[in-house]
């Protein structure tokens, strides 16, 4: 292997060196750009030479060139990317051998890893932690469908395709990949590297069949995804320290539910808690159901609902208004309808009202302070006759006002409730500072946003 590619500060600056048809990158100082490295291979940005397109080429690492062991494993990776088609996972492109160093490219991501955005921004919004979860379980549902587990699932591994913009995930590194058809399972014993370890994955990631070297299946995967989202929600995995002392805090019986943070949403710590289930019997069977699990979950929380890729119908749907099955809305994924507090005295006992603001289908909006002291003024949304008439529309209502709730994401007005007086019942809201949009169009015919 050229020496260039081993580079470090203080040494000349590198030559361009390049592989098959692809040329590597240097940065200003004529050193290559590196975009990663494992265990037996390093990842650089490169081009082609020819049709001038960047990509991130993988080149096995000048100490295993000559490893046969290590020459299938990263043919064997390369072959499983191949065969893999998903928007959510890294393409594959081409494949060559140069001077006895295998290589392969594939697609570039410009945004860097989830670990790197966690260390450059800290800890990700529960919704792009919900949108992680989607793309990351199709993709793992793509990648079982086709045979293979990935077994080293981790934040590092999953890269972002922009900076900027939408978020929009690619898994990468299929380098630990194992066959998951029926009877294809291998312990860890059976998969030495060639430097003689024997756990190959990252032990803050993985599952504690991997710590225990037991024959794994798909649900490896979703637990490594399970703790994934706990480090870009918390911004550190639920356990530091040694390899010995994290491998013995995954072992114990010690659930990770009690641990979660008291304030996340009913509907996604569900699907946390069953991803970090220890026993894997008691996690999600598939990919598919934690994918469907997630989809319900964005349903609940008033989040968009992801298209499955792997379905060939789903392109004939549109994925934001994708119907959600009926029977799933009625699980443990929809909150209960609110509960109405009832108080025995007329409203304007309890509130001072100044001003109407506005009217929806549902009732009328008022701003209004506590008649027993100053106070913060309020939103009070009194509801229609009609509407409290109707019980199945009101009790819909209270669902969608307890989803709210739950949401709890500081662009929403925060509820305080629903309050049942003598004379009317209207829902409490907190009264933000400013004016509200329609006013300043009215008053400035434009609204400066930057």
């Amino acid at each position: 292997m050229p020496n260039v590619l081993a580079s470090r500060a203080g040494e000349e600056a590198a030559r361009k060196v390049s592989f098959g048809n692809f040329d590597i990158i240097n940065d200003a100082e004529g050193r290559p750009i590196s975009l990663g490295k494992g265990t037996f291979g390093r990842t650089y940005q490169a081009r082609h030479r020819y049709l001038d397109t960047v990509v991130a080429l993988k080149i096995i690492t000048e100490r295993y060139a000559a490893d046969a062991g290590v020459r299938q494993r990263f043919l064997t990776e390369a072959r499983a990317v191949a065969k893999l088609s998903h928007p959510h996972i890294a393409r594959l492109y081409d494949f060559g051998e140069m001077d006895g160093v295998l290589h392969y490219a594939m697609e570039y991501c410009g945004g860097g890893s989830l670990a790197d955005h966690v260390a450059k921004h800290g800890p990700f919004g529960l919704r792009h932690v919900v949108e992680v979860g989607q793309q990351i379980a199709g993709a793992l549902k793509c990648a079982h469908n086709g045979g293979f587990i990935h077994r080293d699932l981790k934040p590092s591994n999953i890269m972002l395709t922009e900076s900027k913009g939408p978020l929009f995930t690619k898994l990468i590194d299929f380098g630990l990949v194992q066959p998951s058809l029926p009877g294809a399972t291998r312990s860890f014993s059976d998969d030495q590297s060639a430097d003689g370890a024997r756990f190959l994955g990252t032990p803050l990631f993985a599952s504690p069949e991997q710590l225990r070297e037991e024959p794994m299946d798909v649900r490896t995967d979703l637990f490594s995804l399970g703790i994934t989202l706990w480090y870009l929600l918390l911004a550190c995995p639920p356990e530091n320290g040694s390899s010995a002392e994290i491998a013995a805090s995954r072992l114990s019986s010690d659930s990770y539910a009690s641990r979660l943070p008291g304030d996340l949403p009913p509907p996604f710590r569900d699907v946390l808690t069953r991803l970090l289930e220890k026993d894997r019997k008691n996690r999600f069977a598939s990919a598919a159901e934690v994918f469907g699990a997630f989809n319900l979950c964005a349903a609940a929380l008033g989040f968009r609902r992801a298209r499955d890729y792997t379905d060939p119908t789903a392109e004939l749907v549109d994925w934001d208004e994708a119907a959600v099955p009926e029977k799933d809305l009625s699980q443990s994924a929809v909150p209960e309808p609110i509960e109405v507090q009832t108080v025995d005295r007329k409203l304007d006992s309890e509130f001072r009202i100044f001003t109407r603001t506005n009217e929806d289908f549902t009732g009328l909006n008022y701003i209004a302070e506590p008649q027993d002291g100053p106070g913060p003024p309020v939103i009070l949304h009194v509801l229609h006759p009609m509407l409290l008439e109707d019980s199945a529309a009101f009790e819909r209502l209270r669902v969608h006002v307890a989803q709210l709730m739950v949401l709890n994401l500081p662009e929403v007005i925060r509820i305080e409730g629903i309050r049942a007086f003598s004379d009317y019942v209207s829902i409490l809201l907190e009264k933000p500072e400013g004016n509200d949009l329609m006013s300043v169009l009215r008053n400035q015919r434009v609204v400066q946003l930057i």
